[in-house]
């Protein structure tokens, strides 16, 4: 094991930090994220202790450990923060209850609307352009209206 931890002398915890937080770019599954602090880590404590490679490896697998389980905390709760976005992707619904108004007119059922800067198919019933319609459902990519 010395052999293998001394081949780039000073720089192996640094070169191994490198390459798994490269590989957590790559592979994005934000676990080598917390091994490479950890090389990172026991790299900055060899450069001021000077430790010997089975306090390194020991102290590698230690602070591995810490920051798995606080990272794991972190990111748990980072993720419930976005699960208050019950929208994020289902726009159709996001615009249930909202009132807008038409940019073409409703002709045999079909019309257009802009909502946040983007131009919406909807049906309803025949209206012209400028008049102000309510949001009842939708499906797919197209809004079903109501006069407002």
């Amino acid at each position: 094991m010395a052999e293998i931890l001394g081949i780039f002398g000073d720089w192996t915890w640094w070169i191994i930090a490198g390459v798994l937080l490269v590989s957590e770019l790559v592979a994005t599954s934000i676990v080598l994220v917390w091994f490479g602090l950890a090389a990172l880590s026991v790299g900055i404590a060899d450069l001021f202790l000077g430790l010997t490679w089975q306090m390194e490896v020991i102290l590698f697998v230690v602070l591995s450990v810490v920051y798995l389980l606080l990272g794991r905390r972190y990111v748990r709760t980072r993720a419930t923060d976005e699960v208050n976005l019950p929208y994020l992707n289902q726009r159709v619904n996001a615009f249930v209850g909202r009132t807008a108004v038409l940019h073409e007119a409703i002709v045999n059922g079909e019309g257009k609307v802009r909502m946040d800067d983007a131009l919406w198919r909807v049906t309803g019933t025949d209206a012209p352009a400028g008049s102000r319609v309510r949001i009842i459902g939708g499906s797919d990519m197209v809004l079903e209206t109501e006069p407002a």
